[in-house]
């Protein structure tokens, strides 16, 4: 991994923590999934990976704006619409499943 990779984890590690109040780490080093950009963004490709959630934090800097809701991977399967997401959800629990 380069020095800017590492960084930019450790950026979106920090957003998460701050934002979402989750503290993470990742389940896997390698992505569960790549994936085209929607037509509404920059060109490009999404690469997704599975995160652990290793703190909930019960007060955080954004909690008025957002909501976290927990539920099983097949509950996730039905509240998500968007195909790539779903086949998201499919990865991780295949990926889950073999370790």
């Amino acid at each position: 991994m380069t020095p800017d990779e590492t960084r930019n984890i450790e950026q979106l590690l920090h957003a998460l923590s701050r934002d979402i109040g989750l503290g993470c780490s990742f389940h896997f080093t390698d992505p569960i999934d790549c994936f085209p950009t929607s037509r509404n963004e920059a060109q490009g490709h999404i690469h997704a990976y599975l995160l652990r959630v290793d703190v909930e934090y019960a007060i955080w800097s954004r909690s008025s704006e957002y909501r976290r809701r927990w539920c099983l991977s097949d509950e996730a399967q039905l509240r998500v619409r968007r195909k790539p997401i779903q086949r998201l959800i499919d990865n991780a629990v295949r990926k889950l499943e073999k370790t």
